[in-house]
């Protein structure tokens, strides 16, 4: 319920006032919900009981919890189980590419029509409808498994039949369909969330403490891969079919992990996230005061002062064509998308190829490289965001000290990157980056994909070698770790018989790099430094375009992250390490994922792609501070508000100062805005 202190604003011969409150602009400000479609509505009903949560810090509450599930199901849980689900419906690379890339196409198609109708729409509804879109596709994904043939263990696995056991049934691939219908259902709904619910809190709270809303609304999300992927992989060594009794363990090549139940958990955490948004009001009480003076740093341009005077643009698709001519006209909000496109396709890139680095640079096992690199990841980022958030509210930041502030954070993460120079010696691997035993030159098994193996599964032999199975090694498997009587290992002149010629599983971890701590330190903080900026950014480019036109400019702004950030970078940086790779592997006749690289052409690519999409960032945050101009320069520095010595002598406030319009009617009453409908806002 609205407090009298939180009643509307209005100006009487340019003196603000305040309206006088009314029990229908409670209601309307109040949770509830209407049934019908377009104009054809029932009466709104309110639910006064949930007027607890009809705050701000509520709003934010929920939407993050949204956006903690989906990163845990979307970033965590899919990327956790594409390797399982290339072994249970026998999925190529190719396939699985597919899958992980189609919420992208999702959410891709639905951002400009999401943003620019729901910009002006009721934002809650938008959002409790794209969780339940996520619910839906959450459910979907996990549908194969009830309606697929059930998974039985026909045969064990030995060195004649890895290749027919991995392989598996072709048939099964028929089910990628539902796992590519999941994945757009992901990302259509998904489209709100980070373009709506953003101007949606930032409308509804005062200025100066949105950077913080929206640091730990990011926070959330970022932390929702790390416990997703956590989960998954302790859900992957619980066997697909719950009561079956197995003889093999999650070691065996035939093994297939519990993939569906996470995808469960978060459909349903979903559905009942999306209810109580959908009861929220269009706009939260006592709100109408966060809206005053929100213009005064938008970008100076003509266009931009019309849509401001024009409280009907943007009502009509037609206006639509004008609406994305003034984001591309605005010179620093698209230097900053740009910006923020590298910056989010380098993080994409660290996320998705840092554990295989990390791994392969330090002789880890995969497990290992994944929890310490994810760990410090999700730690940096999310610190970085909030940090971020609370610095441009700590110290007002204005739109151009934001953007030093940028620029002094990507210079210093730029040298924090440098850090992937660090170079390692080889992992002494048989075959790939040495010769066997008695043998003079690397004579590796050569096929179409170059040198390559169809099992890797390493393991270290009595020799101090490491071979990419025991079957390469020539060995009898005792157990899932220790393996005898290699005939490989037995070629070594430092095995005396063939009783000593045993092996482990796991690299052997001879001579391996002492830097690893220094490594992920180094990482961890370029990390924090580029999340660091991300509030500053988008709080500038909120600030730097029309009151009104916010979320359609999101709504662009991560169109173009996607489609020249997140989607290309990693593709870049995935196709660079290839060049460095020595052994690929090869299944079912088709070139699989490289599984050893060469560690100083590996160093030397990433860092050139990694240095290169940071210094673009960098280039491009400098330009957008030269070419950023306000359409009020007597803004302050210090406190980002006008001059007080000028308001001591006005005394009035303007029409673009509670409205963002540029027209001074001191007669008149503030315009209408046409973000909402709140019958008492005159």
């Amino acid at each position: 319920m609205a407090s009298q202190d939180d009643d509307v604003v209005k100006t009487t011969n340019g003196t603000v006032v305040v309206a006088e409150d009314t029990d229908e602009y409670r209601e309307y400000e109040q949770c509830g919900f209407q049934i019908g479609c377009g104009n054809c509505k029932s009466k709104r009903y309110v639910c006064k009981g949930l007027n607890s949560c009809n705050t701000a810090k509520g709003a934010l509450i929920f939407l993050s919890f949204v956006a903690f599930f989906q990163g845990f199901v979307m970033n965590g849980l899919i990327n956790g189980v594409i390797s399982t689900l290339e072994r249970r419906f026998s999925l190529s690379s190719s396939e699985t590419g597919l899958i992980a890339s189609t919420y992208d196409i999702g959410t891709c198609a639905a951002l400009l029509f999401v943003t620019y109708i729901g910009g002006r729409g009721h934002k809650p509804l938008w959002l409790g409808w794209g969780t339940f879109i996520m619910g839906i596709g959450s459910i979907v994904f996990a549908l194969p498994h009830f309606i697929a043939p059930k998974y039985i263990i026909q045969n064990s696995v030995s060195c004649q039949n890895i290749s027919s056991a991995a392989c598996g049934e072709t048939n099964l691939r028929v089910y990628r369909g539902f796992f590519i219908t999941s994945q757009l259902l992901h990302g259509i709904g998904a489209t709100p969330l980070y373009t709506l619910a953003l101007t949606y809190l930032d409308e509804n709270v005062k200025q100066v403490h949105s950077s913080i809303y929206h640091g730990v609304f990011y926070a959330l999300s970022l932390i929702g891969p790390g416990l997703g992927y956590l989960l998954g992989g302790q859900l992957l060594t619980l066997y697909t079919n719950f009561g079956d009794t197995v003889t093999i363990d999650d070691e065996n090549v035939l093994w297939v992990g519990n993939w569906w139940l996470g995808f469960l958990i978060g459909g349903v955490s979903f559905f009942l996230l999306s209810v109580p948004l959908l009861l929220y009001p269009r706009q939260l009480p006592g709100t109408d005061k966060c809206r005053v003076g929100r213009g005064k740093e938008m970008q100076q341009m003509s266009d931009a002062q019309e849509v401001c005077e024009n409280e009907d643009f943007g009502k009509s698709m037609k206006d639509f064509p004008k609406a994305v001519v003034i984001f591309f006209k605005n010179p620093a909000v698209l230097l900053l998308t740009l910006a923020g496109a590298m910056d989010n396709g380098l993080i994409s890139a660290i996320a998705t190829f840092g554990p295989k680095y990390y791994e392969s640079m330090f002789t880890l096992t995969a497990s290992e490289a994944s929890f310490i690199f994810g760990l410090l990841a999700i730690v940096a980022s999310a610190i970085g965001q909030i940090s971020g958030g609370l610095i441009v509210a700590k110290f007002n930041l204005t739109v151009r000290r934001m953007l030093i502030m940028c620029i002094i954070c990507s210079v210093l993460s730029f040298g924090c990157f440098l850090i992937f120079l660090l170079k390692c010696a080889n992992t002494e691997i048989a075959g790939a980056t040495v010769p066997y035993n008695n043998e003079r030159a690397i004579n590796c098994s050569t096929t179409s994909c170059g040198c390559s193996t169809e099992l890797y599964d390493p393991v270290c032999g009595a020799d101090e070698l490491t071979y990419l199975s025991y079957c390469d090694a020539g060995c009898i498997r005792d157990n899932s770790s220790h393996f005898s009587n290699c005939d490989r290992v037995l070629e070594s002149s430092g095995v005396i018989n063939l009783t000593a010629a045993t092996a482990t599983h796991g690299k052997c971890t001879k001579g391996a790099c002492p830097n690893k701590e220094v490594f992920g330190v180094g990482v961890a903080l370029g990390v924090l430094l580029v999340f660091l900026t991300a509030q500053p950014a988008l709080q500038a480019s909120l600030r730097a375009v029309p009151f009104n036109q916010r979320s359609f400019a999101i709504g662009i702004q991560w169109l173009i992250l996607r489609l020249l950030g997140s989607v290309p970078v990693p593709n870049i940086l995935g196709a660079a390490l290839d060049l460095s790779c020595s052994i690929w592997q090869n299944q079912c006749g088709v070139c699989g994922a490289c599984k050893v690289y060469d560690n100083v052409s590996m160093s030397n690519n990433m860092t050139a792609v990694v240095a290169t999409a940071k210094g673009l960032s960098l280039i491009l945050f400098i330009i957008a501070l030269y070419l950023y101009k306000p359409v009020q320069s007597d803004v302050s520095e210090e406190t980002g508000t006008e001059s007080s010595s000028k308001m001591a002598t006005n005394g009035t406030k303007s029409q673009y100062e509670s409205t963002g319009s540029f027209k001074q009617l001191p007669g008149d009453t503030v315009n209408n805005d046409a973000g909402h409908d709140n019958p008492n806002f005159t």
